[in-house]
């Protein structure tokens, strides 16, 4: 979990556009135009609803200034910033996020735990997206695991399977797919369950990591998406080394950077692994794997024969 970190020095942020705080409306005119809900007849109620609104707008400016800190390679102030955005606003989804990776690297597991949870938890009626995502749902749980807090961390985990409903289609699926880059295949993540009532901490580390192995996290470049990714599958591998999922994904991934060695031995470990039905999935993946490398070879024997 430490490698996150050089990640994040390394500027994997999503680029943003940076808004122009003297565009927005100030605190009274949202108030005049009844943006700021609440009792308009309470003054007191006013006051502290204008004070909320000032302070998460204020948190939002510090979120966007740690990103262009990190753009600059500033991680000092970034972190900084990013805790200054928190504390003024608990529930931003993305600035909690964004700061848990530093906690992660600083091996502060209590400090992720407090700054994940008002968004992977929170309150009644509040609207949260990014605390929903398994990325940030298995880092939380790798932090409580690191604090030997086996059932919170079920009660975590659980939540990424339970069914969610769609309404667009009206129906309900659980929320367990492979979301690899680039249209990758589309697979199920094993379905591993755990009793809060029987621990299993190198079980559940091995899930979370493959978990975030195999999606795409949030507020990250595409191009670190591959990096951040192997790490999680190596993680994977170092527990549980006879995993067919984290040897194939590692094969697809490396595949895809041109790491063609690399990936064949990745997929000649899957391979080893799968039953006859995914057998022949590896074996169509390494015949792309051939054509590709193929492709890589031409174009290098055409460029040194135009260079000479």
């Amino acid at each position: 979990m430490r490698s996150l970190f050089r990640l994040l020095a390394a500027t994997f942020l999503v680029s943003v556009t940076v808004l122009t705080w003297a565009q927005a409306p100030d605190s009274n005119a949202i108030y005049q135009s009844n943006l700021i809900p609440g009792d308009l007849g309470d003054p007191v109620a006013r006051a502290k609803m204008i004070e909320n609104y000032a302070r998460e707008r204020k948190g939002q400016e510090q979120r966007l200034q740690a990103k262009e800190a990190l753009e600059r390679g500033d991680t000092a102030k970034a972190f900084l910033l990013l805790q200054q955005a928190v504390s003024n606003n608990s529930t931003d989804d993305e600035s909690c996020v964004l700061l848990s990776y530093f906690y992660i690297q600083k091996g502060q597991p209590d400090a992720v735990i407090a700054t994940l949870d008002p968004i992977v938890s929170p309150p009644p009626l509040t609207s949260i997206s990014m605390g929903q995502e398994p990325t940030v749902r298995m880092l939380y749980v790798l932090a409580l695991l690191e604090r030997q807090a086996w059932r919170k961390a079920v009660a975590c985990y659980q939540k990424t399977w339970s069914p969610t409903y769609d309404p667009i289609s009206g129906s309900r699926a659980e929320s367990h797919l492979w979301h690899l880059p680039g249209g990758g295949p589309e697979h199920s993540w094993p379905d591993i369950r755990f009793s809060a009532d029987t621990p299993d901490y190198k079980g559940m580390r091995a899930q979370a990591h493959l978990i975030l192995g195999t999606s795409l996290p949030a507020c990250m470049k595409e191009k670190d998406q591959f990096p951040y990714m192997l790490d999680h599958l190596r993680q994977v591998l170092q527990i549980n080394p006879n995993s067919l999922d984290a040897h194939f994904v590692t094969g697809w991934l490396l595949a895809k950077k041109e790491r063609f060695a690399e990936a064949r031995a990745a997929y000649a470990s899957a391979i080893r692994l799968a039953d006859p039905g995914a057998q022949k999935e590896i074996a169509e993946e390494l015949k792309k794997l051939k054509t590709d490398e193929d492709a890589q070879e031409l174009i290098k024997a055409n460029q040194a024969a135009k260079a000479k």
